[in-house]
């Protein structure tokens, strides 16, 4: 039995694409999880009645091994005052590490400090979607040993570094289960799905520049229901008294915490997609081709692009309240298939193919 090592990110965004590898790997495996915090686990809360899966919290405490390490002190002060450090929790489970056989990253997390404490332990990254390609070129894969892709789009972003295309764990997960519709709104009308990412340098700026404006527009808009979803990371950054507000509208729906802001809950009551760069468009042009509106961003990427060809792209939020009336086009239809064909490795067995690639390391 290999001892085996999965980063719990703080993203809850990530957890739904190694979810079904972990319940793979117990199957024979040590797993460990390493958290920062316990309203991080989310999901992952489902492991602990497993005798062979171990919880292992980073508690960001001086470590006297670490403590004269000029690069230990900086990570301490920059978890303490500027942000989370994942390297920093890697110091702190040392003695997990250097038993460890594999350790599984979703945050991209090079090899260089773990192989420093074992030098026999192998890398993983589960990438957490289709990942912009601008960003992932510019991620370290030094001391990586294995990726595991969803598909072709995402394996062309790397080069010199082993990459299995595995397809899709999250939607994997999601197409396994029977799903039942119940009723979100009292009247039954076009939805739209707002779908904020946080990450302005990826591209994202909906919220910024538009997401009062979008609320307001549905609070006084009874045509339309809308359900305010935005990225889990997003929320650390809004006013959410003010988001609030719009509760009492009885046709939006605000989600600012819940675990459906990840697990695609919404998907089949959405009509119209809205946002601006999240992964999550592709898996709800995967599962329904519809109509995406996307809003442009002065920092958009190569990747943001592509991304953004599944639909239209407005400057302004003039030109957004004229497409919200036109339906969905052929040529959009084509596009979205088009695009989806690269994305998305067509294949149904993501979580058992991932695990073995892993243990064969």
């Amino acid at each position: 039995m290999k001892k085996i090592i999965v980063q719990c990110a703080s993203n809850r965004a990530h957890h739904l694409h190694v979810y079904d590898i972990i319940f793979e790997l117990i199957k024979n495996n040590h797993v460990y999880i390493l958290y920062n915090k316990e309203e991080d686990l989310g999901i992952f809360n489902d492991f602990k009645c497993y005798p062979n899966v171990y919880f292992c919290k980073s508690d960001f405490s001086f470590n006297i091994k670490n403590i004269f390490s000029p690069d230990y002190i900086f990570r301490i002060i920059r978890c303490k005052f500027i942000r989370e450090d994942l390297n920093l929790s890697l110091y702190n489970i040392r003695n997990i590490i250097e038993i460890a056989d594999v350790i599984i990253f979703t945050d991209l997390c090079s090899g260089n400090i773990v192989k420093k404490i074992n030098n026999k332990i192998k890398v993983v990254w589960g990438m957490h979607g289709p990942v912009a390609s601008s960003h992932t070129r510019s991620m370290c894969t030094s001391n990586v040993d294995l990726i595991c892709s969803p598909g072709k789009t995402t394996s062309e972003c790397f080069v010199n570094v082993n990459v299995k295309e595995i397809g899709s764990v999250k939607l994997n997960n999601l197409l396994s289960k029977k799903r039942s519709r119940l009723e979100l709104f009292s009247v039954n009308r076009k939805t739209v799905l707002f779908n904020p990412h946080f990450n302005e340098k990826l591209g994202a700026s909906s919220w910024v520049d538009h997401g009062i404006e979008i609320l307001d527009f549905f609070s006084n808009n009874k045509d339309y229901n809308l359900i305010f979803a935005p990225h889990p990371r997003l929320c650390d950054y809004i006013d959410l008294s003010v988001v609030k507000q719009y509760i009492k509208f009885n046709n939006i729906i605000i989600d600012i915490n819940s675990e459906k802001l990840t697990n695609l809950f919404y998907e089949p009551y959405v009509d119209i997609y809205l946002g601006d760069i999240s992964s999550q468009a592709f898996e709800y042009a995967f599962l329904k081709k519809r109509k995406f509106i996307f809003f442009k961003s002065k920092f958009n990427t190569s990747e943001t692009n592509k991304l953004q060809s599944m639909g239209v792209t407005v400057t302004d939020f003039t030109e957004f309240k004229r497409q919200i009336n036109f339906g969905l086009t052929e040529i959009e239809i084509k596009n979205q298939q088009s695009y989806l064909n690269d994305v998305f490795k067509n294949e149904t067995r993501s979580s058992a193919i991932a695990a073995e690639f892993i243990i064969e390391l």
